[in-house]
């Protein structure tokens, strides 16, 4: 679903040219989840600010669906096939539950009653009752709040999903339901879901990671691969 290849990054800073990611190269298929893991300053985040769009690559190339971004008007590609899940939420603070997650969809001119009917089966799909419909995100948990934030990622025409530390305020219950939750959209509904973390305990949940380090992939497999590269 997302081939990158060869992908440098490069930046300036005051005193030097800085190097965030140096031939990196990737392979996000849909019906699974990856994760990508590094510490800070590793490139984890700008690999998925060039994923998302928001930022292009110095060197290489990111091909979407076969079309390569740049080729590609970045902001109907936001639109239309991919959603960012962010750590901060990024919750519409005075609107309730049931308009966040209809939002995207008004803004791709979905009529208001397809909207309606959509957002309320998005709310049962990441396990909230109707009761939520009408609560404010100041009146939800941070488990409640990040459960919405995926909600309205499913309300984007796109089967990509990139979430960026979406766990990274959660507790430990609230984690495990959120990663479960992520596993079964890519397995069950064929989404291409793709975490970025620090959490080596979501990665051995997924299907495949890459771990970076100074800006280049220095693991790629199954966590099951990563566990016997670790013993040899």
């Amino acid at each position: 679903m997302i081939e990158v290849q060869e992908l440098h990054y490069s930046y300036p800073s005051k005193y030097q040219i800085v190097e965030a990611l140096c031939g990196v190269n990737c392979i996000f298929e849909s019906g699974k989840l990856y994760t990508v893991i590094g510490k800070s300053g590793s490139g984890k985040s700008t690999l998925l600010s060039l994923l998302s769009g928001l930022d292009v690559p110095t060197k290489g190339s990111i091909i979407a669906e076969g079309e390569n971004l740049l080729d590609l008007n970045r902001d109907q590609y936001r639109r239309n096939k991919i959603a960012v899940i962010y750590q901060n939420l990024n919750l519409f603070p005075l609107l309730t539950v049931l308009e966040n997650i209809m939002y995207p969809m008004r803004m791709n001119n979905i009529p208001q009653k397809e909207a309606l009917e959509k957002a309320r089966s998005l709310l049962k799909k990441v396990d909230l009752s109707e009761t939520y419909e009408n609560k404010l995100p100041s009146m939800l948990s941070g488990g409640e709040q990040q459960r919405v934030a995926i909600a309205r990622a499913l309300g984007m025409p796109g089967k990509i999903i990139l979430a960026d530390e979406p766990t990274g305020n959660l507790d430990t219950t609230n984690t495990e339901n959120i990663v479960q939750i992520l596993l079964n959209l890519a397995h069950e509904l064929n989404y291409c879901v793709i975490i970025v973390t620090h959490d080596f305990e979501i990665a051995k949940k997924s299907d495949r990671f890459y771990e970076l380090k100074n800006g280049s992939v220095i693991f790629s497999g199954t966590p099951q691969e990563y566990l016997f590269h670790r013993m040899v």
